[in-house]
C-alpha cells in the first residue's frame, strides 16, 4: 500500500512525515533553503499489522502542481494535512478533489500544529474541513490532531494508519505488472534507474519489461523496495529498478513499464469526464491531462452532455480501460475535473455521434458481450480496448466462450447471437436475388458482401460456420437450393445435357429439333463454340445461355476455357482413354491427344492445359504423362 501526504504548501506535511518515520524527504539543496517541497519525496513506515508501508510526499505549492500530480498516481490512502492556525487553503481543497477524482480509496485528515492553534482556532479548523468534507465519498473520514512538531497526537495517527491498511483489498499481484515511472536517473557503473509505485502484478529479477510508449524491451537487473535489495516486488511497493538495455536519454517521467506487446501506444481515448461544479468544456479546447505519471497535452473532441468526450492528444501514450486520470486547463492553468477511460484506443468518431455507454457497464463481460452483439472485432482489438491491469479480459473471454456465448472465428471474436444475425442477412439476401434470378442457384459473394457490409475476411470466415449456406467456387448459395425451373427449362436442359454427352460439343441439330436426337448424331462431330452452336441456340439465347451456365455451376458442364465446354460424363470417358494411351505407350503428344479426341488443335491443347492445372495429367517436355 502506498500512502500519500497532500495540502496546502507551509503546513507541515514534510515535518510531519518525518515525525513518523524519522526519514527527512527534502532530499534537494534548494528544498532545504527555501523549507518547500519542490519534487516528490519518500519514505517509509513499519506498522505493527500491515508491515512497511511507503509514503510520498507531494509538493503542496501551485508552482509545482505538475510534481504533485505525477506523485498522486497510486496512492491509496491520503493524509490530507491541514494547519490548524491556517485551516482549509485553496491547495487544500485542490488536492483533495484531485485525491476524489483520482479514485484514492480513504483519506485521513491530519489537523497539524496543534501546538501554534488555540481551541477556538482548531475548532473553526475542524468545522471548515467538515464542510469541505461534505456529501464526498470521504464524508466519515478520520479527523486526528497532531503536532509533527511536540509529537502529540502521533502514535494515534500511527494506529489509524495500521487499521486502515490492514482493512483495505490487497492490489493484484497476479495481474500484469504496471510501473508508472515518476523518477528516471543514471548511475555510473550502474546504469539506468527508475522509479514509481507498482499499481499491480509481480516484477522479478531478470524479467524482460518493454518501455511504453517508445516500446523498447529492458531487463531488471536489480531491484529495491524501501531502499533495500529484493529479488522480486509486488503490487503496492515502492520500487527503484536498475535496466539494462535502455540509455538515461531513453526514459522519460510518465513513461510505463509492463510486460512486452500487452499495452498499446495511442493518442485518441474516449473518457467520461467527471467535471469540477461551474465548469464547462467546449470542443477544441486544449487541456492538460495527468495519466499515469505524466502530463499529456491534447484536446478536446465530441464534447456530449453526458461528460463523455474524446481527447486527440498531441503525443502518443498508453493507458487502460477504467483507468482514472486529473484534466486540467492548459492556459491559464485550473482544475477542471477527472475522468475515466472508457476505450484506450479509439477510433476517430463524426461530430456528434454518441460515445457508447456500453463501456459504463460495471460487468466487462455484459461489456464483452455488448461489444460484439453486432459486431466482428479482431481478438486484439478488443483486448487493447478492455484490457485491466488484472488482465480480467481473458479469463472473462475464454468463460464465455465456454458458455458458447461469444466465438473465435481465426482471429476474430462474435457473439453467437450475432453469427444467427450475419446468417439471417445472407439468407435473406441470398432469397432474394433467387427470386430475381430464378435460374441461378448461387451468387458472388462480393456481391452478396456488398448488400450486408461485412468486412471479406470475416466473411469468407464466418461462412464456414454455417450449416445452412454452401460455397460454389467463388459463389455462395443456400444449403441444397435449387433453381426454380419451368415445365419447358427442365426439358430443355435434359437435351442440353443429352447433346454436350455426345461429344466435346454437340453437333448442329436438324431444323425440326432445338437440340437433337442423341442416338442420329456421329459419335465424334467436329466441336465448335457453344454460345455459337444453333444446337444450343432456340427461341430464348438468353435463358439457354443461363441454363448452360446453370449445368456448370452445378458440376455437370465444365468450362475448359472461354466456350470451350465438355460435359463431365464425356470427360471422365476421355480421361480414361488418355490413362489406357499412356500406360500403353508410357506418354503422349499433342498429336495423340488430337488423335484420341478427334479434333482440331485448337481445342486439344487447351484441354492439354486443363488436365495439367487439374493434375491428371504432367506436362514433361512437349509429353504428358499421368500425374
Amino acid at each position: 500500500m502506498i500512502i500519500g501526504a497532500t495540502g496546502h504548501v507551509d503546513h507541515g506535511k514534510t515535518t510531519l512525515i518525518k515525525a513518523l518515520t524519522g526519514i527527512d524527504t527534502d532530499r534537494l539543496p534548494e528544498e532545504k533553503e527555501r523549507e518547500m517541497s519542490i519534487v516528490l519525496g519518500f519514505a517509509f513506515i513499519d506498522l505493527p499489522k500491515s508491515g512497511r508501508v511507503g509514503i510520498i510526499d507531494v509538493p503542496g505549492h501551485k508552482q509545482f502542481m505538475k510534481n504533485m500530480l505525477t506523485g498522486v498516481r497510486g496512492i491509496d490512502i491520503g493524509l490530507l494535512v491541514v494547519a490548524a492556525d491556517e485551516s482549509v487553503m485553496p491547495q487544500t481543497r485542490e488536492h483533495f478533489e484531485i485525491m476524489r477524482l483520482s479514485g484514492v480509496n480513504q483519506i485521513i485528515v491530519v489537523l497539524n500544529k496543534i501546538d501554534v492553534a488555540d481551541e477556538e482556532m482548531i475548532e473553526t479548523s475542524t468545522l471548515e474541513i467538515k464542510e469541505m468534507l461534505g456529501a464526498s465519498p470521504y464524508k466519515d473520514s478520520p479527523i486526528l490532531r497532531v503536532s509533527a512538531v511536540t509529537n502529540d497526537g502521533i502514535g494515534e495517527l500511527k494506529t489509524t494508519l495500521d487499521e486502515i491498511v490492514s482493512q483495505l483489498s490487497p492490489k493484484s499481484v497476479s495481474g500484469m505488472p504496471i510501473l508508472p515511472i515518476d523518477r528516471c536517473f543514471g548511475m555510473k557503473g550502474v546504469g539506468v534507474v527508475v522509479t514509481g509505485s507498482l499499481i499491480s502484478g509481480t516484477i522479478n529479477e531478470s524479467d524482460e519489461l518493454m518501455l511504453y510508449p517508445q516500446g523498447l524491451l529492458a531487463r531488471i537487473r536489480q531491484i529495491q523496495v524501501h531502499n533495500e535489495y529484493k529479488s522480486k516486488a509486488t503490487a503496492g511497493h515502492r520500487v527503484a529498478i536498475n535496466l539494462a538495455g535502455l540509455k538515461r536519454e531513453d526514459v522519460e517521467i510518465g513513461d510505463m513499464l509492463s510486460l512486452k506487446d500487452i499495452l498499446t501506444p495511442t493518442k485518441l481515448i474516449d473518457v467520461k469526464i467527471d467535471l469540477k461544479q461551474g465548469v464547462v468544456l467546449k470542443n477544441r479546447l486544449r487541456i492538460k491531462a495527468y495519466i499515469g505519471t505524466g502530463e499529456f497535452i491534447g484536446r478536446i473532441r465530441n464534447m456530449q452532455e453526458d461528460g463523455s468526450c474524446q481527447i486527440a492528444y498531441e503525443s502518443p501514450l498508453v493507458t487502460w480501460f477504467r483507468d482514472r486520470f486529473i484534466l486540467r486547463s492548459y492556459s491559464p492553468e485550473r482544475l477542471l475535473g477527472g475522468g475515466i477511460v472508457l476505450n484506450p484506443c479509439a477510433r476517430i468518431r463524426k461530430r456528434g455521434e454518441k460515445i457508447s455507454e456500453i463501456r459504463a457497464k460495471e460487468d466487462i463481460a455484459e461489456i464483452l458481450l455488448s461489444e460484439l452483439e453486432n459486431e466482428n472485432i479482431r481478438s486484439e482489438e478488443l483486448r487493447a480496448t478492455l484490457i485491466t491491469p488484472e488482465n480480467e479480459f481473458e479469463t472473462i473471454l475464454n468463460n464465455l466462450i465456454k458458455q458458447g456465448k461469444v466465438k473465435r472465428v481465426a482471429k476474430y471474436l462474435t457473439s453467437t447471437e450475432n453469427i444467427a444475425k450475419i446468417e439471417t442477412s445472407i439468407v435473406n439476401e441470398l432469397s432474394a436475388l433467387h427470386q430475381q434470378f430464378p435460374l441461378k442457384s448461387s451468387f458472388p459473394k462480393d456481391k452478396v458482401l456488398k448488400k450486408i457490409n461485412l468486412d471479406t475476411e470475416m466473411f469468407n470466415l464466418i461462412v464456414r460456420e454455417f450449416d445452412n449456406l454452401e460455397t460454389v467456387g467463388d459463389n455462395i448459395r443456400v444449403a441444397r437450393q435449387k433453381p426454380i425451373l419451368t415445365p419447358e427449362q427442365v426439358e430443355k436442359i435434359k437435351r442440353i445435357e443429352e447433346a454436350f454427352k455426345i461429344s466435346i460439343e454437340p453437333p448442329i441439330p436438324n431444323q425440326k429439333s432445338q437440340i437433337p436426337n442423341p442416338k442420329s448424331q456421329p459419335p465424334t462431330p467436329k466441336p465448335q463454340s457453344p454460345n455459337s452452336n444453333p444446337a444450343l441456340v432456340g427461341r430464348d439465347i438468353k435463358m439457354e445461355t443461363e441454363l448452360i451456365n446453370l449445368l456448370i455451376e452445378e458440376g455437370k458442364l465444365i468450362r475448359i476455357k472461354g466456350d470451350f465446354i465438355v460435359h463431365q460424363e464425356k470427360m471422365e470417358q476421355i480421361k480414361q482413354e488418355i490413362k489406357k494411351h499412356i500406360e500403353k505407350h508410357k506418354e503422349m503428344s499433342i498429336a495423340e491427344l488430337k488423335e484420341i479426341l478427334d479434333t482440331t488443335r485448337k481445342y486439344t491443347i487447351p484441354l492439354a492445359e486443363y488436365l495439367d492445372q487439374i493434375k491428371f495429367t504432367k506436362r514433361v517436355g512437349d509429353k504428358r504423362v499421368l500425374s
